[in-house]
């Protein structure tokens, strides 16, 4: 029997600490707990203590962070750029609807599917989101928010909103995207998420913002589909390789050719190839060498395609300074 729960009259906090207190009938919320308890012990852990190593937090306090592919996955996105004021996560997933908190019904069942999937494999699975988080279930708010609090994040308002053909985002509540301001129960700020429902496929509305925007751009690719090897993403590609001042990524990125001499690079873990028979034409033979020749950096965490069968590759290149190329 189809699970549900009405969240009318309730704000999207309110709905995030229904759905993970297990004062409640609503998510099986011990094995939640249970599997986000093994997911943090054995690798977000790890992952923080990594981001906080080898990435310079202090500099990302005025930064916005891009997140293509992001799927509703706010897990790895705050766990490695926690200190960011604002952060834009892209998908073709709906986001769900909030006028007047008309959120109506959510499937616990597919609610639960959908987080149990990031917790085991470190991604969501492009094909199961439609199944889990598109029409006419809830949108990816829902999981957003669930995990936000899991992350120990207040939401403090939402707001539906649109990304315009000229590259604005405006408050428009039939709108391709949600902005939510939430503050960690750690931390003195309010940071602003949004996801946005949109192709980064040829010119798009998405280059657009992205190019009007003047706050320092850093972006996080992970599980990324190898989406930059296909020429209808070269827009995007080339406007992330103009904006960002910092790209870190796994293989499934932008191709590790296109990150000239004016990036600095850093490799971390280990890369053999792509894993997975659907990928293996996305062998990259010039970043096979510089893993074989460089110093790389060991990880004791693992994200991405092939996560628990194969080593994980991470990639941080950061683009030099004018001052210090002169």
């Amino acid at each position: 029997m189809l699970s549900v729960i009405n969240t009318n009259a309730m704000t999207l906090d309110e709905i995030a600490e229904r759905l993970t207190n297990n004062n409640y009938n609503s998510l099986d919320t011990v094995q939640l707990e249970a599997l986000w308890q093994n997911y943090y012990n054995t690798n977000l852990k790890e992952i923080d203590k990594w981001a906080h190593a080898e990435l310079e937090q202090d500099k990302f306090l005025n930064c916005t962070l891009f997140y293509p592919f992001s799927g509703p996955d706010v897990v790895h996105m705050m766990m490695l750029f926690p200190s960011c004021s604002s952060y834009i996560m892209i998908g073709l997933e709906p986001p769900g609807k909030i006028l007047n908190l008309t959120i109506e019904n959510i499937n616990l069942d597919k609610l639960s599917q959908g987080i149990f999937s990031l917790l085991r494999r470190s991604f969501f699975i492009t094909k199961d989101m439609w199944s889990d988080f598109g029409k006419p279930n809830h949108g990816v708010i829902i999981p957003i928010v669930v995990l936000l609090k899991k992350l120990q994040f207040n939401i403090i308002s939402s707001e539906q909103i649109i990304l315009t053909d000229e590259g604005n985002i405006e408050p428009n509540i039939n709108g391709n995207g949600i902005k939510l301001q939430v503050k960690n129960s750690n931390k003195n700020f309010v940071q602003n998420i949004y996801y946005i429902s949109t192709s980064l496929m040829n010119k798009n509305a998405m280059e657009l913002f992205l190019k009007k925007q003047d706050a320092p751009l850093i972006t996080y690719l992970k599980a990324a589909q190898y989406a930059f090897f296909d020429p209808r993403f070269i827009p995007m590609r080339n406007v992330i390789l103009e904006k960002s001042r910092m790209v870190l990524q796994d293989d499934s990125g932008i191709p590790f050719r296109y990150f000239d001499k004016s990036w600095i690079k850093e490799l971390y873990g280990q890369y053999a190839g792509p894993y997975g028979k659907s990928f293996k034409g996305y062998k990259q033979l010039d970043l096979l060498h510089a893993y074989s020749v460089n110093n790389t950096k060991p990880i004791k965490f693992r994200l991405g395609y092939g996560y628990g069968k194969v080593p994980s590759c991470l990639i941080k290149m950061v683009k030099q300074d004018i001052e210090s190329k002169k």
